[in-house]
This record gives C-alpha cells, structure tokens and sequence, in this order.
C-alpha cells in the first residue's frame, strides 16, 4: 500500500476512506476488538480492507472529507481535480441489494457466455436475494457499493497554482467551496451537483 495523505471517516457505515499517493481510495471497515486474545487486548481498533475505489485523477490524494449534510465524500487531488461521490447510507439496504444483485448478473452472464459454445444460447441463471441479504446483514460484501461518482471538477487558479486543501460551507442547495492554494491564495467555489 502506499503512503497515506489523509483519511476520513464515515461513522453511520463504520467505514475508513484512505486517500494516498496513488489513483487508489482505499475503504476499510472499523471493528473493535471486544475480546483480548493473542493478537491483541479488548479495545483494540481494527480495520479491514473491504474494496478499493479508483479515482479519475491519476494524480495523489490531497484531502479527503465526509460531508454528512448531503452525503456527499469530496476528494481533492495534486491535479487541482475534485472528485464528488455520492454516498449511500447503511439505511438503505435496497439499494445495495440492487447493486449487488445487478453485478451478479453480469458476473453470471459472463460466466455463460465463457461457457456456452458457438451453437448454444446462455442459460439464464436465478440470482439468490436471500444469500445477497446476508452479506449486507453480516456486513461482508463489497463496500464500495455505497459509493457512486457524481462528478469531476476541474479548479482553476489564475497564477496555476496547485491545490493544498479545502473547507465546505454549509450553503443547502449547491456546494460551496473555499480553496486554498500554495500560492498563498484562496479562490470561492460554488459547484451545481448533476442530479
């Protein structure tokens, strides 16, 4: 793994969102260990590696930041790039079901496709909703299906300065943006989300 530059965390999934200097977001679930046993005491924080998201920007993370408000993780690349994912919550377990099951289908039908010979028609295969509802109950399923990428963009700054970090403003229908730049200046952002 490469080295980490900023993490944030997503409390209601009791996920960790690891930027580094890859194109690589990293999710990992938080558990804490009840028991004291071999490998640690009672207490401990673990985190385990559940999926892993590729960002647009081939360029390293700069910041990562959970906004809780609209749901929304906001991630800030070295390119002056600002990737917007929206995030769904733990609640809404149908619409997990509907990714899972939408992405075993296509793992079923290239499966038949591979198997099927030139003369054959694939076979259609059932998907197994009960077995999908369990790994989203026991949590063991690709976590990154709670994240969906809304959109891109690009800042500018006047001199072309890079990027160093950003604060969100709390303004309800879009999403405001101060950024702050190396060359010791700040630009004002108000970015419409794509629906």
């Amino acid at each position: 793994m490469s080295k980490v530059n900023d993490f944030c965390l997503i409390g209601s999934l009791g996920l960790l969102i690891a930027g580094s200097t890859d194109k690589v977001l990293r999710v990992f679930a938080i558990r804490v260990r009840m028991e004291a046993d071999e490998t640690g005491d009672a207490g401990d924080v673990l985190l385990e590696l559940k999926g892993k998201i590729i960002k647009e920007s081939e360029s390293r993370t700069l910041q990562v930041t959970f906004d809780s408000k609209r749901s929304l993780m906001l991630v800030l690349s070295s390119d002056n790039k600002l990737e917007i994912f929206k995030v769904i919550g733990a609640q809404k377990t149908d619409s997990i079901l509907k990714k899972l099951i939408k992405r075993e289908k296509k793992a079923a039908l290239k499966r038949t496709h591979s198997e099927a010979s030139d003369d054959s028609l694939p076979i259609k295969k059932s998907i197994d909703k009960t077995k999908l509802n369990q790994l989203i109950e026991n949590r063991t399923y690709d976590m990154t299906l709670h994240f969906t990428r809304k959109q891109t963009v690009p800042l500018a700054e006047p001199t072309g300065s890079k990027a160093k970090s950003f604060v969100v403003g709390r303004d309800d229908k879009d999403i405001s943006l101060i950024v702050s730049y190396h060359s010791n200046t700040c630009n004002q952002y108000l970015i419409n989300l794509k629906p």
